[in-house]
């Protein structure tokens, strides 16, 4: 008689707590994996995104959608009750300590864990999965390592995978891109890359950003955007990545995901030219400008060519100041240590360590798209695998100013902690509000900049 097994239970969902931070603009924006639209629901993605896909399996919808209405109802009482408790709390200091955001929404301080900022999407922790994060516990503050831009502990850089076999030399269409990535169709896990290209439309490199799970793939804006921009002559890119399915209809997900991407590069010198998906066989295509292709066949040649195919990983791991920053008393002294009387960014590890520090003319924070500015500021990011950051000037800035570098830091879904400024670096962490993502030039490009 064949053996019996008890029937199981549903995985246990976990409670996010990326968008506890970042809020309804967080989970309208930035909530979205790459995905294959017909997971979306099994998954609990973007609410109502995949509201029109009927899933195979009813019971197992109804399960996933109940416990994680059940976790999410635990984790708003959670959140309540901290609320309550840190109300409740005697207060030494009058300055916010950095346990909230510029939204005041709560944050993890120091943020011990190595969560994906799509953790919100994934039913498991798949941020294990996630290319180019490496554990760096026990760091030790190290001599200052002086770059062209700034100063950084910390550096990235790119190791090549395997090169890629193609028949194309250039990338001047979307088919062709299609042919070039055709092979991560082999993969039972999506794979999400980005076919960077020069100014002939010749691709440099592919840049090998997440590998995920059967049905999505996570997405950092900060670090893709950045490494896209730290490859040298880069000028335009395609973002690709496979459907486990062999089904190659791109979701809406897959498309805000495009959006999001041509938000922070648009303006720039750095091109976005779309997003796409590869099946068995057919490819499907979307781009910033309308362009859309439905599964259509991917085209043959002969692959006589190669490109190298590449992740971002560590090639220094360090500390400028092995201290933690948790409060605006913190950050006033690391101030004071790294950035003296320069204007600019402490860039901050996930432990809220100064990891680096870029300096930023403070006349560009009007125009930080047409200056190279806001490029700048993704490259290191990128560089610094940092994903918090404290602006530093003992000028005073005007609210548009404030507003704006808050809108890149925004787009690119990394924490502002606040902005200390004047002679006495006064802390804004909690008179800022803005939600936006819009960030502009509304100012004449700066001479020299």
């Amino acid at each position: 008689a064949a053996q019996e097994f008890p029937p199981q239970e549903p995985p246990e969902m976990t409670v996010p707590t990326a968008f506890e931070r970042r809020g309804d603009l967080a989970q309208q924006l930035f909530g979205s994996t790459i995905g294959d639209p017909a997971n979306l629901l099994d998954l609990g993605l973007m609410r109502g995104i995949g509201a029109n896909v009927k899933p195979f399996a009813p019971t197992v919808k109804e399960i996933v959608e109940r416990s994680s209405k059940d976790a999410l109802n635990a984790g708003k009482q959670l959140s309540q009750t901290t609320k309550t408790i840190n109300k409740e709390m005697p207060s030494q200091n009058k300055e916010v300590a950095y346990e909230q955001d510029l939204f005041t929404k709560q944050l993890k301080t120091p943020r011990e864990d190595n969560e994906s900022l799509f953790r919100v999407a994934e039913p498991s922790d798949v941020s294990k999965a996630k290319k180019g994060t490496v554990a760096t516990p026990d760091l030790q503050s190290i001599h200052t390592v002086q770059l062209p831009t700034g100063q950084f502990a910390t550096t990235t850089g790119f190791s090549t995978v395997q090169p890629i076999r193609t028949g194309f030399e250039f990338a001047k269409t979307p088919e062709q891109v299609a042919h070039i990535t055709a092979g991560l169709r082999k993969s039972p896990q999506e794979q999400l890359v980005a076919v960077v290209l020069d100014k002939y439309d010749r691709p440099i490199q592919i840049i090998r950003h997440t590998i995920g799970i059967s049905n999505q793939a996570a997405v950092e804006p900060f670090s893709l955007a950045g490494s896209i921009a730290n490859t040298p002559g880069a000028k335009s890119f395609y973002i690709s990545h496979n459907h486990p399915s062999g089904l190659s209809d791109l979701s809406a997900a897959d498309k805000q995901i495009s959006m999001m991407l041509n938000n922070l590069t648009a303006n720039t010198g750095i091109e976005n030219k779309g997003i796409m998906a590869v099946g068995k066989g057919t490819y499907s295509f979307s781009s910033p400008l309308g362009q859309e292709i439905v599964n259509q066949n991917i085209p043959p040649a002969i692959r006589n060519k190669s490109i190298n195919m590449v992740e971002r990983v560590f090639k220094r791991s360090q500390v400028l100041d092995k201290n933690l920053i948790s409060s605006a008393d913190d950050a006033r002294k690391m101030a004071d240590k790294i950035v003296g009387d320069e204007t600019g960014l402490m860039l901050l590890n996930q432990r809220y360590q100064p990891v680096g520090f870029l300096p930023v003319n403070e006349k560009s924070l009007l125009n930080l798209r047409k200056s190279g500015e806001s490029t700048n500021i993704l490259k290191a990011l990128e560089k610094a695998n940092a994903n918090s950051a404290i602006f530093v000037t003992k000028k005073n800035l005007s609210q548009d100013q404030i507003d704006n570098i808050q809108k890149l830091f925004n787009a690119a879904n990394v924490n502002m902690l606040d902005v200390l400024m004047g002679e006495t670096r006064k802390s804004n962490a909690m008179n800022m509000s803005t939600r936006g993502t819009d960030f502009l030039s509304i100012a004449p490009p700066v001479a020299g900049a």
